[in-house]
């Protein structure tokens, strides 16, 4: 803002007045240049700096998810992608059952049989097992025959680290906690249905010795990692159309019946021996 002018003459009478008027407006003036001076440093720095990271105005996240969008599927999303479950059931010849997975969508459906599985600590002739087997791989591998027939797969470490299923299945448990009774509460959450039909199962010898041994003394000895829980899966194959050569085989077909809702239905070779399936679906 302008301010008086002030001038004095020789000999002139200087009042107060006039002399603090005069100081006002020095000070008016010198606040005045200091406001500019700051306006001007935060036009040509302050807010170019503050700009700096961005480029047209925007943000390097702004600018990948503006890309992002461009590239993303445009799809009907419920659940989320590859949203995955799974089911063990028991079918007969002729049963058709419904699979209420509520996906939201046609999920993408795969049919393993579940063959059993043999224990070769008794004698020439191994037993079977049935279809699930908790066994501690670093020791029993060589003992039991598990994969072996002919390709000798029983020296991989076969089966699900017990540990990883007690995450999946939400079994809490502690390090002083015994290994049976952990064991005790992973079967009641696997073995839940409707997810799971009743299917037999088996702890090998060494799990037997072991039950009464707490987690942490199993983990001291590096043993708790190797607790194994394993099935045998195998991809089940369809019947070749009618009028070819092998139309005995078991067949398992699937059919959608909404979103939420599928039916598999079993026709088996055998008609009076059950098949055991584990069904994957993945959205």
């Amino acid at each position: 803002m302008p301010y008086e002018k002030f001038e004095f003459k020789p000999g002139e009478l200087i009042t107060a007045e006039r002399m603090n008027a005069m100081q006002d407006a020095i000070k008016g003036d010198i606040q005045g240049e200091i406001e500019t001076a700051s306006e001007q440093i935060k036009k040509t720095g302050v807010d170019k700096a503050t700009n700096a990271e961005k480029f047209d105005a925007k943000t390097s996240k702004e600018w990948t998810d503006a890309l992002d969008q461009r590239y993303s599927p445009k799809v009907h999303d419920h659940e989320g992608q590859a949203v995955y479950k799974r089911y063990f059931k028991q079918l007969k010849s002729g049963q058709t059952i419904v699979l209420e997975h509520k996906l939201g969508r046609f999920p993408i459906v795969d049919t393993y049989e579940l063959k059993s599985i043999r224990d070769s600590t008794t004698g020439d002739l191994p037993p079977i097992i049935e279809k699930f087997y908790l066994y501690y791989h670093h020791e029993e591998r060589d003992r039991d025959e598990l994969l072996t027939e002919d390709r000798g797969m029983v020296r991989w470490p076969w089966g699900i680290p017990l540990e990883q299923l007690l995450t999946e299945y939400d079994v809490k448990w502690e390090l002083d906690d015994s290994l049976g009774d952990v064991i005790n509460d992973f079967l009641d959450a696997f073995f839940k249905p409707p997810a799971v039909d009743h299917m037999e199962h088996k702890l090998s010898p060494w799990i037997e010795d072991h039950k009464e041994k707490s987690i942490g003394y199993l983990n001291k000895r590096d043993e708790w990692p190797d607790i194994r829980w394993v099935i045998k899966p195998e991809k089940v194959a369809f019947v070749p159309a009618a009028g070819t050569a092998c139309v005995a085989n078991d067949r398992i077909s699937v059919i959608h019946l909404s979103y939420d809702t599928l039916a598999v239905t079993a026709e088996l070779a055998d008609q009076e021996k059950p098949i055991d399936l584990m069904i994957l679906l993945r959205s």
